[in-house]
């Protein structure tokens, strides 16, 4: 019986913290990957522009090499 117990609380114990760690991955995706850029969408859906280039910005009006 101790055992059937000791098996109940490991498994349990087990998806407990695989749910912690997907909240946990899905919380710093969203905030390393999707929230910095949601303000700016919504600037580049209204102004057509997404910015200056980053390729070559120093070079303007001159050929890249």
């Amino acid at each position: 019986m101790q055992h059937q117990l000791d098996s109940k609380t490991h498994h349990s114990r087990q998806v407990l913290f695989s749910l912690l760690f997907i909240v946990v991955l899905v919380l710093g995706l969203l905030y390393a990957k999707w929230v910095p850029y949601f303000q700016k969408s919504f600037v580049a859906a209204s102004t057509h522009n997404i910015g200056n280039a980053i390729v070559g910005n120093g070079h303007l009006g001159k050929a890249l090499p």
